[in-house]
């Protein structure tokens, strides 16, 4: 999957991380989803975040108005030119997986639909509950829709599937507006308790 990436990247560049070059667009629709997300889950202000499928560091700056400090988390660590914070730590998922975290909320926005397996969904699952403090929240928007065929790199979980692999049910779903119309998504939070 990584080798997919790459070479994306390197025929694509920044463009790759948004549908026809519409990522003004996009950043403002990512931006509203999350705010409504966060005020559900009754987010202010906390003191850690993990942003899972940063890409190159876009949401950052918006995700910092809720996090003192984010981590990072790339595939594509060390070929992407990400965008340089002060409060960013940038880490690959290898490193991701050999650390220990505690944090206060982890974010994935459209990320997980590109996990290959379902066993390797379980597993970045497991690893997001373990690195949530109790009280933490999972924040997700992702594509949900049992009837969209997705290209051969992509995935389709289901609500279900989320459920199992959290251990636990949503405690929030709604359907999100997104760039393109047939690309439903859903946003949802858990709550590690």
């Amino acid at each position: 999957m990584k080798d997919y990436w790459i070479k994306r990247y390197k025929r694509e560049g920044r463009k790759m991380f948004a549908t026809g070059g519409k990522q003004e667009k996009l950043l403002e629709i990512s931006k509203n989803n999350l705010s409504h997300l966060f005020a559900e889950a009754g987010i202010n202000k906390v003191k850690n975040l993990i942003d899972y499928g940063c890409g190159y560091g876009r949401l950052e700056p918006f995700l910092h108005e809720y996090a003192e400090h984010i981590i990072g988390v790339d595939l594509l660590m060390g070929i992407v030119d990400f965008d340089i914070y002060d409060f960013v730590t940038y880490i690959s998922t290898e490193e991701f997986f050999k650390k220990d975290f505690n944090v206060d909320v982890i974010v994935t926005y459209t990320v997980m639909q590109h996990v290959v397996s379902k066993n390797d969904f379980y597993k970045i699952m497991e690893k997001f509950y373990k690195s949530l403090k109790n009280g933490g929240y999972y924040i997700g928007v992702e594509h949900i829709n049992p009837h969209f065929k997705v290209p051969p790199y992509m995935n389709n979980f289901s609500v279900e599937d989320y459920e199992k692999a959290f251990g636990k049910k949503i405690l929030y779903k709604t359907e999100m507006l997104t760039y393109e119309k047939g690309h439903p998504h859903i946003g949802f939070i858990f709550k590690k308790e």
